[in-house]
């Protein structure tokens, strides 16, 4: 299968954890907030007959198939599967799943993060990059420097130009579960346990997490965050723009300078999200698209990609020497990486310096099958945490939004705006707080720019190369999706030196990596995959789109489609 580099251009589930999948007590539009929302049309979850027919913008009004869905955190991904059962797009879908996760997951996202998605319009198979992470807050400060939110305003430009329900609607599921409570799910509570002990520190934090005799709530117990739905609640009814410009803004600036926040007001009233485009490598019938740069780590999965197949080497290999390949490729692509980030994250070379087939032999004229390239890096100068986290949405007429959320570490700087309950993103810098694990991938036919397959997560390096590997099975090996996903896993150590493994890897894989001259070392590593595979593609063909979802195991999450 030959890679070449292109222009930019009934219910199923699989659950991580033993979670229940009814709908919370507050679960989307209920008839309460509907009573005092009155200017929400809402998705009511009303008791219709079966033979009535179902409006659009109600749950239920797409019947049989509505796209799958499969994201970190559960109860975010049971809103956006409501979304789109009431007619709503891929983007919708997203919107409602990003703010959700302000509440349930505050961790990894919220109102304070930034993020990448990838979006592909299946009416015209455009596939772009919506670019809305964190940038450098202005102001000097001796507290937690912080990022800029990008969220909130990146979520208002992709409504802008990928949604089609009421804005209203999709950030009102968010609002509830934080004004009524909702379950602390397993996934947000071992969050929590990594960070206990530095998160508590902060009193507006130790307050919603922490009970009355001072020990964390246990999984499952339901709490309220006031403040966050204060803040969901001017976001919902006044718009994305009162959190960027006027006295509402000026509010966010001041709880995050309270916070140890080196954000201001003009920080704020100046940030924009930016759409940009992307790196494509083609696999057979199949582009590869990543994110294009500065926006995340995009590059490094395109070019190892594209060095992969140089001289048409990778569908020749198998077993231990596709590996092997995979290794040597990304170990280049990291390598070059640190050559050419610029400050601000902007790549310092043109897309044909990296992706191109002159380039890519060039670089692996050197490739050897039997032994490792030395590429210990002595001065690592950018590398990336796994505290980030994925979601994958595509809706029945193949629309997708493939997106990475971040707040560049895990709970942020730590800090919660003051009176506003969301966490702060720490400032993106040049070590490990940084918008490099951010790498959403999608997969789209080359010959008709259609749909066929997505991938998002939690990761370092070990995300990337396991993204790459598993989707790679699926499009040259036609291997199952779900086969592909619970293989154990690889990645490389920041310096390039150790090949990092999960305890479970083949042990006689090991040996012939080792014997290849590989350091490596098996290790719990924390990494975390969501995916679809449509064989067929979106919009759906005759014969059906015969797609497969599915979240990783290794974590707490869920994913869901319809057969039919």
């Amino acid at each position: 299968m030959h890679f070449k580099k292109l222009n930019p251009v009934a219910e199923k589930s699989n659950v991580g954890m033993n979670w229940e999948t009814r709908k919370p007590q507050f679960s989307f539009f209920t008839r309460r907030a509907a009573t005092s929302l009155a200017i929400v049309s809402g998705l009511l979850l009303s008791a219709c007959a079966q033979d009535e027919e179902v409006p659009l913008g109600q749950i239920g009004y797409v019947q049989g198939f509505y796209g799958a869905i499969s994201g970190d955190e559960p109860t975010s991904v049971l809103v956006g599967r409501d979304v789109l059962t009431a007619g709503g797009t891929a983007a919708d879908a997203a919107i409602a799943m990003s703010f959700t996760m302000a509440a349930t997951y505050p961790g990894r996202a919220g109102l304070g993060a930034g993020g990448v998605c990838l979006m592909h319009d299946g009416a015209i198979g455009l596939t772009e990059t919506l670019d809305f992470t964190g940038k450098i807050g202005s102001l000097k400060t001796e507290g937690r420097a912080a990022a800029i939110p990008g969220m909130v305003r990146g979520m208002a430009v992709m409504h802008a130009r990928y949604g089609t329900m009421d804005w209203r609607q999709l950030v009102l599921p968010a609002e509830q579960y934080a004004r009524y409570g909702h379950r602390f799910s397993r996934a947000a509570r071992a969050d929590v346990t990594l960070a206990e002990k530095p998160l508590m520190r902060d009193a507006n934090v130790k307050e919603i997490f922490v009970n009355e005799e001072g020990w964390v709530h246990p999984e499952g117990y339901r709490f309220a965050q006031v403040d966050l739905a204060a803040t969901l609640a001017q976001i919902r009814a006044k718009g994305a723009g009162v959190f960027y410009q006027g006295p509402f803004a000026r509010q966010v600036a001041a709880g995050i300078q309270a916070a140890g926040g080196n954000v201001s007001e003009e920080d704020l009233r100046n940030y924009l999200p930016e759409w940009r485009g992307v790196y494509g490598v083609q696999a057979g019938d199949y582009t590869f698209y990543t994110a294009e740069a500065p926006a995340g780590g995009g590059s490094v999965i395109a070019e190892t990609l594209a060095l992969a197949n140089a001289d048409e080497r990778y569908e020749d290999l198998s077993g231990v020497d596709r590996l092997h390949l995979l290794l040597e490729a990304s170990k280049r692509a990291y390598q070059h990486q640190q050559e050419y980030l610029e400050k601000g994250w902007n790549v310092s070379v043109s897309k044909d310096q990296f992706l191109g087939q002159e380039y890519a032999e060039k670089v692996m004229s050197g490739f050897d099958a039997s032994k490792a390239y030395t590429a210990r890096l002595t001065d690592v100068k950018f590398s990336e945490n796994s505290y980030n986290t994925g979601f994958v949405v595509v809706d029945r007429n193949g629309n997708a939004a493939i997106c990475d959320l971040s707040l560049n570490n895990l709970f942020g700087t730590g800090r919660m705006a003051e009176g506003l309950g969301f966490m702060i993103a720490a400032n993106p810098d040049t070590k490990t707080r940084n918008p490099l694990n951010l790498a959403p991938m999608a997969v789209i036919s080359a010959n008709t720019n259609s749909f066929h397959g997505a991938i998002a997560g939690a990761g370092s390096s070990v995300k990337k190369i396991s993204a790459m590997n598993v989707m790679l099975d699926v499009v040259v090996d036609e291997k199952n999706l779900i086969d592909a996903l619970v293989e154990p896993r690889m990645g490389l150590s920041n310096d390039l030196g150790t090949v990092l493994v999960e305890k479970s890897f083949n042990a006689d894989t090991i040996s012939q990596l080792k014997a290849k001259g590989y350091r490596v070392v098996s290790d719990e590593l924390p990494n975390r995959l969501n995916a679809i595979f449509c064989k067929n593609g979106l919009p759906r063909a005759e014969v059906g789109a015969e797609c497969l979802t599915f979240t990783d195991s290794r974590g707490h999450g869920l994913s869901l489609m319809t057969s039919e």
